[in-house]
């Protein structure tokens, strides 16, 4: 858990630190990130309007930033993905900011929990199936594929996790 906390700081500060910059500014591997998630340009410009957390002088943008946010800071997201927005009356214009608001805290939630987990060299269930098949846990086979695997499963997990990451990344 301390590494997951450690690696959430670390992308939630640096989103506080790049915050001043233009969606065209940021580096191309973050905004193919950021795409993954369906955060553009006005996604984006949204985002860094989020109130940014200081904790012990480090600033962060969490995941509960954009929720803070001031309906109006949605009106162009809802102009663009709802067509006529501006012909609604205003009960039906609170509806869709509310609705464009919590798409993208969804959408930024994603990104932040799955770079975490990214970053972070854990078996996961891919990884457990593979090495463990349909071996169960306290039966002799289960527990003699545990044994065997118990200290080759980082290796497993490194070259499914990370290197398969990075080679099927955009531009390699």
């Amino acid at each position: 858990n301390a590494q997951r906390a450690g690696m959430l700081m670390a992308l939630t500060s640096n989103m506080a630190r790049i915050a001043g910059k233009e969606f065209d500014q940021l580096d191309k591997l973050l905004v193919t990130n950021l795409r993954r998630y369906n955060i553009e340009k006005l996604e984006w410009d949204v985002l860094r309007k989020s109130k940014v957390a200081i904790v012990d002088n480090r600033e962060f943008i969490g995941t509960d930033a954009v929720r803070l946010l001031d309906a109006d800071e949605f009106t162009d997201l809802a102009r663009r993905n709802n067509p006529g927005f501006d012909r609604l009356d205003v009960k039906k214009q609170a509806k869709l900011l509310e609705r464009e608001r919590e798409q993208l805290e969804l959408n930024y939630r994603k990104y932040v929990v799955d770079q975490v987990d990214e970053g972070i060299t854990k078996v996961g269930a891919r990884e457990k199936a593979a090495l463990y098949g349909n071996s169960k846990a306290g039966t002799p086979v289960g527990e003699i594929a545990r044994m065997f695997w118990q200290f080759k499963s980082f290796g497993v997990t490194y070259v499914n996790k990370h290197l398969r990451r990075e080679f099927s990344r955009d531009g390699v």
